[in-house]
């Protein structure tokens, strides 16, 4: 496949945009990991907890481990720092007293909901004045990025 110059010009233009993006990124999340003090990979647990305490939903110890693509042991030692630091509570299933579900704390909630919002406000502005047609089109490109293979 042929490229253009032109092309080329404006793909280093999105990488650019890309970096900087990843860098204020890096910078929010390294912000947030110091105000709840947890590491990157606990934080990351701890979003995802959030996402699924704010949809309703249950989250389990295998969830993480599947999500996050660590080991069972690895899950438990994350858990165990995240229950320490009073992030979370270990809740036996209703159903099944051999499992448990996790929930996050009120503390954590609340200042995952600052965070969370933040960010969706600041991805709110940004969209504000474009057409919805740019917007699915950054949508269908962010897809296809983050997408396993390409083409």
């Amino acid at each position: 496949m042929m490229v253009d110059a032109g092309h080329e010009e404006l793909a280093e233009r999105v990488s650019r945009s890309l970096q900087a993006l990843t860098i204020a990124e890096d910078a929010a999340r390294a912000g947030a990991c110091e105000t709840l003090k947890v590491g990157v990979r606990d934080f990351a647990a701890l979003r995802l907890l959030f996402r699924a305490h704010r949809d309703g939903a249950a989250m389990f110890p295998k969830d993480i481990s599947q999500r996050l693509a660590i080991s069972s042991a690895s899950t438990t030692a994350l858990l165990d720092r995240l229950e320490k630091g009073g992030h979370l509570h270990r809740v036996p299933h209703p159903a099944d007293r051999r499992r448990v579900f996790i929930e996050l704390s009120d503390n954590t909630v609340r200042s995952l909901s600052a965070t969370v919002d933040e960010e969706s406000s600041r991805v709110s502005r940004a969209i504000a004045d474009l057409p919805a047609t740019t917007a699915e089109g950054i949508i269908e490109f962010l897809d296809r990025l983050h997408a396993p293979s390409i083409g």
